[in-house]
């Protein structure tokens, strides 16, 4: 039996998965780590950079490209909704990116 290729996607798709891996990395370390250090080590630094990092670049970059890549690939707005707020839930992002990743495969299979 052979195996399927793999598919390849756009840079754009690309960006919208790698921001999506990057914010929920952040948001795990930012709330699993950063906040209890603060709150019960009395050690605030972490999620001081953390929190910088997540709020400043990761998740607003993350928002547009998740609208970009759903407005391209149209997707329904409660989609795009799903996608730009996962970004806010610790760890959702990666799962809801390797779901939109498989219905814009799906889509683009059904073209086909």
């Amino acid at each position: 039996m052979a195996a399927t290729p793999p598919v390849k996607h756009s840079p754009l798709v690309n960006a919208y998965v790698a921001f999506a891996w990057a914010t929920g990395v952040a948001m795990v370390i930012l709330v699993f780590i950063g906040v209890p250090l603060k709150y019960g080590f009395d050690s605030g630094g972490v999620d001081k950079v953390v929190g910088l990092v997540h709020g400043v670049f990761l998740y607003p970059i993350y928002v547009i490209l998740s609208i970009a890549t759903a407005f391209v690939h149209r997707l329904s707005i409660p989609h795009m909704a799903l996608m730009a707020l996962a970004g806010l839930i610790p760890g959702l992002s990666p799962y809801v990116a390797r779901r939109t990743l498989k219905h814009i495969d799906a889509k683009q299979a059904a073209r086909i």
